[in-house]
C-alpha cells in the first residue's frame, strides 16, 4: 500500500512563516519541506509519519507551498503551473491511494481524470471538516470515501449517499518535548480567528470580547483580525465582484483551475467588516501558528474552545486536542459527543452557557490544584488516544475494507 496525501494550509500561515524565515526559500526542496514541516503547521507530515509505523509507504504533498512546489519542480526538470507539477509528482510517486485532505481546492474534472492518467490508483479519499456548498458536494461525490471530524457532516453526508468516516483531529505526542515548560505564566489563553462570514462566529466574538473587559481574569488572544481593516474589506469586496462578473460571463471556465481564482471561488457571500470591542483589540497579541501556538498553549493554565456554528450539537474541532495535549486546561462546551472523546469534569470541563464558563474560569482559577489535576487528565487522555497512530489505524483499516 501506498499512501499520498494533498494538503493545503492557509494562506495567512505562509505569510506568518515567510515573514519569519524569509532565507528558506533559497533552500533545496528537501530542506525547504522538512523546515516547513518542523514548524507544525496543521496536520504537518503526521498522518505520513504514523502511516509509515505502520508499515504503509507514505508521502505528503503540500500543494498550495508554492515556493516548495516550484524548487521541486526545478530539481525535477519539470514545467508548468501547480497542476503540472502536482501531476508530475504523482506520476513520479505511483500512489495506490491518494487522500485529499483539501477537496475543494481543486476542480472535479481534475480528480476525475486522476484515475484514467495514473491507472495504478485504486482509491480516491476526500476530506471535509469545514463548511461547504452545493459545488463541494460535487467533488465529495467523486471520492470513494470521505473523512470528516463532524459526526453531523457524517450523518449528512450518508444521507447524501457519501460514504463518510468519522475521523476526529488528534494531536502529536513528539512536540512535547519542544513545549513542556514547569511554569504557567498566563492566566487564560484563547488562540483562532474570528470569522465574521454568515455570523460563523458571532457568538465567540461577543464570549471573547466579554472575557476581555473582565477586569476578574487575565485574559490574552493571539487570532487574526483582519477583517476589521478597511483596506482588507474594500480588496475582498473588490474580488467578490469580480466572481460574479466571471460567473456571469461564463468566464470563470477560463481560470477554473488557477489557484488564484479558487481563492475567489471560496467567496460564496458578501464580505463583512468585523467590529470588535476596544478591549478585544488591546488583548489581542497577533496571528500565532505551529510550533509558536503549542509553546504559548502550554504556558497557559486555562483556555475555552468555542465551537463553530456548522456542527450544531457536536464538538468537532482541533483546538480541543491541540489544548489539552499542549497540557492547558480546556473548557469545552457540552455538546453530544463530549462523553465520546473527553470524561465531562475529569478531563476537561464543560460548560452550558457563557455565564457559566465565567463563572467557572473564576473558580478555577482560584483552584489551581484541580485546574492542574484536570489540565494532566486531560493531556494523558489525548496523548494515548487522541494521537495520529491512533487516527492512521482506523483510517489504514476503512480502507482495507475498500481494497479487500
Amino acid at each position: 500500500m501506498k499512501i499520498l496525501k494533498i494538503s493545503n494550509l492557509y494562506k495567512i500561515y505562509y505569510e506568518y512563516y515567510y515573514d519569519k524565515y524569509p532565507e528558506i526559500t533559497t533552500k533545496s526542496y528537501t530542506e525547504q519541506y522538512e523546515h516547513l514541516m518542523q514548524q507544525y503547521p496543521g496536520w504537518a507530515d503526521f498522518y505520513a509519519k504514523a502511516f509509515i509505523k505502520l508499515g504503509v509507504e507514505a508521502y505528503e504533498i503540500v500543494f498550495n507551498a508554492i515556493s516548495i512546489q516550484k524548487q521541486w519542480a526545478l530539481e525535477n526538470n519539470v514545467k508548468g503551473g501547480s497542476l503540472d507539477i502536482l501531476e508530475a509528482q504523482l506520476s513520479k510517486i505511483k500512489p495506490d491511494i491518494i487522500w485529499f485532505q483539501d477537496s475543494f481546492s481543486f476542480d472535479a474534472e481534475f480528480i476525475n481524470g486522476l484515475k484514467s492518467k495514473l491507472p495504478n490508483i485504486k482509491l480516491l479519499i476526500g476530506n471535509c471538516c469545514s463548511p461547504y456548498t452545493e459545488k463541494n458536494l460535487k467533488n465529495l461525490m467523486i471520492f470513494d470515501f470521505v473523512t470528516t471530524c463532524s459526526p453531523l457532516f457524517e450523518q449528512q453526508f450518508r444521507k447524501m449517499g457519501i460514504n463518510a468516516l468519522l475521523l476526529y483531529h488528534a494531536f502529536e505526542p513528539t512536540i512535547i518535548p519542544q513545549i513542556s515548560t514547569d511554569k504557567k505564566i498566563r492566566d487564560m489563553i484563547f488562540i483562532g480567528s474570528i470569522i465574521p462570514r454568515n455570523n460563523f462566529h458571532i457568538k465567540r466574538k461577543f464570549f471573547l470580547e466579554d472575557l476581555a473587559a473582565d477586569p476578574n481574569i487575565n485574559f490574552t488572544f493571539f487570532g487574526n483580525l483582519s477583517q476589521t481593516k478597511y483596506s482588507n474589506i474594500i480588496k475582498q469586496y473588490s474580488l467578490y465582484l469580480i466572481k460574479q462578473f466571471l460567473n456571469y460571463t461564463k468566464l470563470n471556465n477560463l481560470f477554473k483551475n488557477s489557484i488564484k481564482y479558487k481563492k475567489i471561488d471560496n467567496l460564496n457571500s458578501f464580505p463583512k467588516l468585523l467590529k470588535i470591542s476596544k478591549a478585544l483589540k488591546n488583548a489581542n497579541n497577533g496571528k500565532l501558528f505551529g510550533i509558536d501556538m503549542y509553546k504559548e498553549l502550554a504556558k497557559s493554565k486555562l483556555t475555552i474552545d468555542i465551537q463553530g456554528d456548522i456542527n450544531e450539537d457536536y464538538a468537532a474541532t482541533m483546538r480541543m486536542f491541540e489544548s489539552t495535549g499542549s497540557g492547558t486546561c480546556l473548557l469545552l462546551e457540552n455538546k453530544k459527543n463530549i462523553k465520546d472523546i473527553f470524561k465531562p469534569d475529569e478531563e476537561v470541563v464543560i460548560f452550558n452557557s457563557y455565564k457559566e464558563a465565567k463563572e467557572k474560569i473564576i473558580w478555577l482559577l482560584n483552584n489551581e490544584n484541580k485546574l492542574q489535576e484536570i489540565a494532566k487528565a486531560g493531556q494523558k487522555r489525548t496523548l494515548t488516544e487522541h494521537n495520529y497512530d491512533k487516527r492512521a489505524e482506523v483510517l489504514v483499516k476503512e480502507i482495507n475494507k475498500y481494497l479487500s
